[in-house]
């Protein structure tokens, strides 16, 4: 009998531990699998942030390509009308710039 005893308190005690230890491995992968998401997360997140600044920064830098493109082209428009007009009286069709001299005063 007192066999008998030792092999279920045996039995009880190696299932115990096998529980407790699957527990244990289980709670331990769970977090390893969410940080592992977490850190997927951050990736995909900081690839979207950098791919949208590229595409930012890039279509900033076509604006800004594009905006001195047309202010030199609206500087040699002026120049040509400066050279047509000869010697600083405005040219027909343009305002007078302050660089076209003085001006009288209106009363």
């Amino acid at each position: 009998m007192s066999e008998a005893l030792f092999g279920l308190i045996g039995v009880l005690v190696g299932s115990s531990i096998t529980a407790i230890v699957t527990i244990y491995a289980e709670r331990l992968k769970g977090k390893r699998e969410a940080a592992q998401s977490d850190r997927q997360y951050e990736r995909e997140r900081r690839n979207a942030r950098d791919s949208f600044q590229r595409e930012s920064i890039l279509t900033l830098q076509t604006a800004t390509t594009e905006l001195i493109q047309s202010v030199y082209a609206e500087l040699d428009r002026l120049v040509a009308l400066s050279k047509e007009a000869g010697s600083g009286k405005p040219a027909s069709g343009r305002r007078p710039l302050l660089s076209d001299g003085p001006r009288p005063y209106c009363s």
